[in-house]
């Protein structure tokens, strides 16, 4: 019924006949289109809403999911899951449920374009759209689990340091045990050791944004051209070009990421979140 149910009612391509409109009940614009949502969701009481790309990965989505659920925090937040993979939908199938149950806060949305920076402009333009008063964007991939405080440190990084963008790293968890060697290489150890304002953030799979980068950016948010190599850089010149004030790291507000065949994790809230000037 899932199946059915998704491909009839959430994904359609974008044509004349089909585009989405002001006549389409499921249209979130031209980015993507609603699949499914928790029953009565008070957009206007969200103060954070957490992104969450998905592509082919089931079961690590529910995961992450799961790790989301947990968070302790005060603060009302809402999630918006990003199906990138818009024919088998295997992450929209398994995400669904748990949002017209109620178990999670916030909705489901197939991205009409497939690649990293388009499921981010899609689930962002969709925040900016549907919740009118969020302060913080939070963004975490389907390959990350986040720490019970993750949420609440990454906020209060931004509020603290009076940053506009937060980023933490992503703590590598090996299933090989030979491997664990490698969690201080460069390309695995976190740039910073403790928080603060920062010059550069390397990583857009453990970040916060401000609702004011955003306003200010507008869409589209990154740059397409970095599709398929990841977010951060583009959205970092960008946000500098504009005048964008303050870039924090915080390497206590982690995400450990887990590598095994197939499929990469995380999980996290990073040792102390950065922040850049």
């Amino acid at each position: 019924m899932i199946n059915e149910t998704l491909s009839s009612r959430c994904y359609r391509k974008p044509d004349s006949k089909h585009a989405a409109g002001a006549d389409d009940p499921f249209a979130i614009g031209r980015f993507g289109i609603d699949c499914g949502r928790s029953p009565g969701l008070a957009a206007e009481t969200i103060e954070a809403v957490v992104t969450l790309p998905t592509f082919k990965r089931p079961q690590l989505l529910l995961e992450t999911l799961a790790s989301l659920k947990a968070q302790q925090t005060s603060r009302r937040f809402a999630v918006i899951v990003i199906e990138n993979e818009a024919e088998a939908r295997e992450g929209a199938q398994a995400a669904v449920p748990l949002f017209e149950r109620d178990d999670m806060k916030g909705m489901v949305i197939i991205a009409h374009e497939r690649g990293n920076c388009s499921a981010y402009n899609a689930g962002w333009q969709t925040a900016i759209l549907h919740f009118p008063d969020f302060r913080h964007l939070l963004v975490i991939d389907d390959d990350e689990i986040a720490d019970a405080d993750w949420l609440e440190r990454m906020c209060r990084t931004a509020e603290t340091l009076g940053a506009d963008i937060v980023g933490g790293p992503q703590v590598p968890v090996f299933t090989d045990p030979a491997h664990a060697k490698w969690a201080e290489h460069p390309v695995f150890a976190p740039p910073y050791r403790q928080t603060g304002r920062v010059a550069a953030l390397y990583s857009s799979g453990n970040l916060l944004v401000g609702r004011n980068v955003l306003t200010i950016m507008g869409p589209p948010f990154l740059d397409l051209r970095f599709n398929f190599m990841g977010g951060a850089i583009p959205t970092s010149s960008a946000a500098r070009r504009r005048k964008v004030s303050c870039l924090a790291g915080a390497p206590r507000q982690r995400c450990a990421k887990a590598f095994r065949p197939g499929a990469s994790r995380l999980t996290g809230s990073a040792p102390d979140p950065y922040a850049t000037v």
